[in-house]
């Protein structure tokens, strides 16, 4: 079961066994032209102990607008445990690294992709 909170943030997700979940967004602060991703930085997160995925709906070469709606989140990360207080030290990693996770540039003039990421 899934309970679906639209401020962009995903909450009680039902896995199999003991673990609870949370699916939360990730957040592009500004409008620019997506390279790619930084794949240290997607190593370290991926490493973290209750992470179980990283999922990216932003692609390179395109628009990364400001995050203000579901339709420019530029990608999202599961995590699980029944360690609430370690799910919680991990989102913080996760939010102290967003920054560093993409690589990006100018948007060339007259550029537009709609304003949506994907």
């Amino acid at each position: 079961m899934l309970y679906v909170n639209f401020g962009l943030s995903f909450r009680n997700i039902t896995f199999q066994g003991d673990r609870g979940g949370n699916m939360f967004t990730l957040h592009s602060k500004r409008r620019a032209l997506l390279k790619g991703y930084d794949e240290n930085v997607v190593q370290k997160i991926k490493a973290l102990p209750t992470v179980l995925g990283i999922f990216f709906m932003a692609k390179p070469g395109g628009i990364m607008e400001p995050t203000v709606d579901v339709g420019t989140v530029p990608g999202f990360v599961i995590i699980a445990s029944t360690d609430t207080a370690q799910q919680a030290r991990d989102e913080a990693a996760i939010r102290e690294m967003e920054d560093k996770l993409w690589v990006t540039g100018v948007v060339p003039e007259g550029m537009s992709n709609g304003g949506h990421v994907f």
